[in-house]
């Protein structure tokens, strides 16, 4: 579906998204905990937002203009859709084992956590670079926002809810910004400019190589 229908549905329902995170947590106790992310925008008759019908009807693959005002009920009739999905990584730098682990999650992740180590594998560019007092680094391994959803910044908006979150007890956050598939190197290249500017609208910064920010976020 494209069209500025789709759009103004997109823009409306941005003020819903909400992300469901979610931990296995394994014995023994991991350096590197994965952190599983869905993105969700919701609608109902009730509350909203108030957006066009048929263009939410084709979005969510139901007809919304069948769902009617919950007139008895506290809880409205509500629509709740995934639009994408993450992966996020909290990595205790402060562990002999963190590295390793990293390099097991997957080459992305591997490839961050030697740009965090430094060459001499001492974090010397990332202790003089960031606070490291809490020990942890959380990683944005992948964020993704299915096509139709897109072109409101949900990517964004998504990724800031959850280092809200999983930052409040880290002190830097750190993602590779390319994507993935890219064999032509022309095309890697401009892809890899394109995301620098797209994760610098939230505050990542080029660090050795990769892109990085300070944690906690403002306010949080």
């Amino acid at each position: 579906m494209q069209g500025p229908s789709r759009l103004s549905v997109v823009t409306g329902l941005r003020p819903t998204l909400h992300v469901d995170l979610t931990a296995t947590l394994v014995q023994p106790t991991s350096a590197a905990q994965v952190y599983a992310a869905v993105v969700q925008v919701s609608w109902s008759p009730d509350d909203g937002p108030d957006v066009d019908p048929d263009a939410l009807s084709e979005l969510v693959g139901v007809d919304t203009n069948a769902y009617l005002p919950e007139l008895s009920s506290l809880l409205p009739d509500t629509v709740t859709v995934d639009v994408g999905h993450g992966e996020f990584v909290s990595a205790d730098v402060s562990s002999p084992d963190c590295l390793q682990e990293l390099e097991d999650i997957g080459p992305g992740v591997g490839l961050v956590g030697k740009a965090l180590y430094g060459e001499s594998l001492q974090q010397k560019e990332l202790r003089a670079s960031y606070d490291i007092s809490h020990g942890h680094v959380v990683i944005v391994a992948h964020m993704e926002i299915d096509p139709d959803w897109r072109g409101a910044s949900y990517g964004l908006l998504a990724t800031e809810l959850v280092l809200g979150e999983l930052g409040r007890a880290a002190d830097a956050a750190a993602l590779f910004p390319m994507k993935p598939g890219l064999d032509d190197f022309a095309e890697r290249d401009a892809s890899a400019r394109a995301l620098a500017d797209y994760w610098g609208r939230i505050g990542f910064a080029e660090f050795n190589g990769i892109m990085a920010m300070p944690l906690p976020l403002a306010g949080t």
